[in-house]
C-alpha cells in the first residue's frame, strides 16, 4: 500500500508548482506516539525564497487525500526536498571542512606558556 501511495504522489501535478521527481513513504510515529506516515517528496528546485506556502499547503493536502483514497487512515507528514537536499540529508553539515579549533589551540598555547 505504501508503494502505491508513493507512486500516486509521483503522479501529482499541482498547478504552478514544481514537478515531483520521486516520492518515498514509510511508517512513522508522531510526537504524541501515534502511528503515522512520513512522505519524502523530491521536487524540482525551489525559488531562492523556497516553495510558496500555498504550494506546500496544497502538496500536504493532496498527499493526505491520496492516502485516504488508498485506504490509509494515518496522517501523512510530508517533507518536501530538492534533489540536492535529499542526497545530503544524512551528511553532517560542513563534512568537507575541518572543524575550527583555533580557540582550543590558543587556550592550549596560553596554558603551556603560563606553565613554563
Amino acid at each position: 500500500m505504501l508503494d502505491d501511495l508513493a507512486a500516486a504522489i509521483r503522479e501529482l501535478d499541482i498547478p504552478d508548482g514544481p514537478a515531483v521527481r520521486q516520492a518515498y513513504v514509510e511508517p512513522y510515529v508522531d510526537s504524541q506516539g501515534e502511528p503515522a506516515l512520513r512522505a519524502l517528496v523530491i521536487l524540482d528546485s525551489s525559488e531562492d525564497d523556497g516553495w510558496s506556502a500555498g504550494f506546500t499547503h496544497d502538496l500536504r493536502k493532496r498527499v493526505n487525500q491520496l492516502a485516504v483514497e488508498h485506504g490509509l487512515d494515518d496522517y501523512v507528514y510530508v517533507t518536501p526536498l530538492t534533489t540536492e537536499d535529499f542526497a545530503s540529508r544524512d551528511q553532517p553539515e560542513d563534512a568537507n571542512e575541518a572543524p575550527d579549533t583555533s580557540a582550543i589551540n590558543e587556550a592550549i598555547d596560553s596554558d603551556q606558556q603560563d606553565g613554563s
